[in-house]
């Protein structure tokens, strides 16, 4: 998406779980993990939000008052939210080769369960460093269809209103972002 200064703004999408980040520490090492490793302020975003959601109280005088779950949804943060969403400026550090490659040892890759089967020096060997300030502006988008088969006329529709919405929504953003404070990341490779 190009600015208004004729600047181009970078999105990387994250064909996300309505419920951001969640698998980022769990065993298989797919598009959650990876994002979270190479960008670490993703998981401390999604604790943010899980820890502003459980907070939310109301103080009426010197009693506290919970909160139902409907009203949390509905008043607070939560990791939680109607996808798309975009997230602005996530601070990379790290660039993690997953892709299959006899040159870096990993014939298989490090994608998905492969990571779990990798030893450690062949992750530590194709985990590269970013040493230079790089932010990466991402959309994340919950596909909303699950298992296997035929998508329906309803899923399409449900995916191209998703998509639309969230790249109208990445153009708005970019029309207004500062792109030369916030250089883009090069290339994101996730899988």
């Amino acid at each position: 998406t190009e600015n208004t200064n004729g600047n181009l703004a970078e999105f990387y999408v994250n064909f996300a779980d309505e419920d951001l980040f969640r698998n980022y520490g769990s065993k298989a090492f797919d598009q959650d993990e990876i994002m979270v490793c190479e960008h670490p302020i993703l998981g401390s975003l999604r604790e943010k939000l899980i820890a502003h959601q459980s907070d939310a109280r109301l103080l009426n005088s010197s009693m506290v008052t919970t909160l139902s779950e409907e009203q949390i949804k509905q008043e607070t943060a939560s990791p939680v939210c109607d996808t798309p969403c975009i997230i602005l400026g996530a601070e990379r550090h790290l660039k993690i080769h997953t892709m299959p490659s006899k040159e870096r040892g990993i014939s298989k890759g490090l994608y998905g369960k492969e990571f779990c089967l990798a030893s450690r020096s062949q992750v530590l060997s194709n985990c590269e460093q970013i040493r230079t300030s790089r932010r990466s502006n991402i959309i994340c988008m919950a596909t909303g269809v699950t298992g296997r088969g035929e998508y329906s006329v309803d899923d399409i529709n449900r995916l191209l209103r998703t998509a639309y919405t969230a790249f109208r929504a990445a153009k708005a953003c970019a029309m207004t972002m500062d792109i030369a404070k916030s250089p883009p990341d090069p290339k994101a490779e996730t899988g």
